[in-house]
């Protein structure tokens, strides 16, 4: 591997933190950033004009910058209706407990593979946290990781249904092969959470599953549309708008008003912006950078089955970005005398979920960060050791399990 692509990608991941600490908005930056991979990367002027423009026509830029801006609006009108309070009040006497109401918001949203979804439990999350006692970048980092913990194996993950495409394997497998992760997360959440103090209040009892299913029914609206029918998230959310403007007065008086407050000039460059980055690292030839893999020693193979996911993870923010990307190529490796070692993809794919995780370009994390208004360098303070506690345990369990 050439010591000059290395530096290469150590040069755009410096221009990025650099911008961020010059406190350029997050549009920009990201924008700004992608313009220093194209350069640095170049594969031609007319290639990379290419580039932005089937970015900015093609249906998937559409699809994300249509279903944040319709999450915002869907949030909007949730505080409007009384919803978000009720759907809290609802969790928290419902369950009794302050800490598990606090995980079971973000957690419960994060069922759903929406991107930016963790637009929609933020302001849950800040609702039933102590803002005297918590920093915006807890309030982040506490509604970003529970938020995360299903992708590991929930069947509705675009990267899981990719996996079984790319080896051909049921999704039951890898579910069976990676459930365990999901509370290795929620393990390590509760270890830098638990001090997190909660907002002053007394459980009520009563009977609160009703109002629950009241307030939350979009959850399973969206659920059932998106697994059982398989409609495009653009539409289903569409759908949830529509239903919300023909129940509720207040929302069809105020539409046009709840419309522009959700609208952000800054989240659409900052959407743009990954969607040019990610289709500019498929078509500079980025991986072709590495060579035959075929040729490397087998523990070079090993090396990359950890280091191309994880890489790819910070530089796509997306789980569907390095499975697409990397594992095809890795498949060379991860399946042996024709049969998928599931130890070896499970390998990958902490790995590559890691890199996620820890992604500056992870859609989830960026909005929510601009949601508390925290700042990336308090927010890695707690991420970094949280992701890599995650990952030391996440290597132990999957190294255990190969021995057994």
């Amino acid at each position: 591997m050439e010591i000059i692509f290395l530096l290469k990608i150590l040069a755009v991941f410096t221009s990025l933190i650099v911008l961020i600490r010059l406190k350029l908005k997050i549009g920009y930056t990201f924008l700004a950033t992608t313009g220093v991979f194209m350069l640095l990367f170049f594969y031609g002027w007319g290639s990379m004009a290419k580039t932005v423009y089937n970015s900015l026509t093609c249906w998937e830029t559409w699809r994300l910058l249509l279903s944040v801006y319709f999450i915002l609006t869907i949030g909007e009108i949730m505080e409007v209706t009384g919803n978000v309070k009720s759907f809290i009040h609802s969790i928290v006497h419902g369950l009794r407990n302050k800490r598990l109401s606090a995980i079971f918001l973000p957690a419960f949203i994060g069922l759903i593979p929406m991107p930016g979804g963790a637009l929609f439990s933020a302001p849950m999350v800040k609702n039933i946290l102590d803002d005297r006692e918590t920093k915006p970048y807890m309030f982040t980092y506490f509604n970003y990781w529970y938020r995360h913990i299903w992708e590991y194996f929930w069947p509705m993950y675009p990267g899981i249904i990719l996996i079984s495409s790319i080896f051909n394997v049921k999704i039951f497998d890898i579910v069976v092969h990676q459930w365990y992760f999901t509370f290795v997360a929620i393990f390590v959440g509760y270890l830098f959470t638990r001090k997190i103090k909660f907002k002053d209040y007394k459980i009520k009892k009563g009977k609160y599953f009703k109002r629950f299913l009241k307030s939350s029914w979009f959850v399973f609206f969206i659920i059932i549309l998106l697994l059982g029918f398989r409609i495009d998230i653009v539409i289903v959310l569409i759908a949830t708008l529509l239903i919300y403007i023909a129940i509720y007065s207040d929302v069809r008086k105020n539409i046009l008003k709840i419309g522009r407050r959700s609208f952000d000039f800054n989240t659409a460059l900052l959407l743009i912006g990954i969607m040019i980055f990610k289709m500019a690292i498929k078509d500079s030839g980025f991986l072709t950078h590495l060579g035959d893999i075929g040729n490397y020693s087998r523990l070079m193979q090993y090396g990359l089955l950890i280091f191309l996911p994880f890489i790819m993870g910070i530089m796509t923010g997306i789980t569907v970005g390095f499975v697409g990307i990397t594992f095809p190529l890795l498949s060379t490796i991860i399946i042996q005398n024709g049969v998928v070692n599931f130890h070896l993809l499970a390998l990958s794919f902490v790995s590559g979920f890691a890199g996620v995780l820890l992604s500056p370009f992870h859609l989830c994390l960026v909005l929510t960060k601009e949601y508390f208004k925290a700042k990336f360098v308090n927010i890695y303070k707690v991420l970094l050791p949280s992701v890599s506690l995650l990952y030391i345990l996440s290597i132990a369990i999957i190294y255990i399990s190969s021995i057994l």
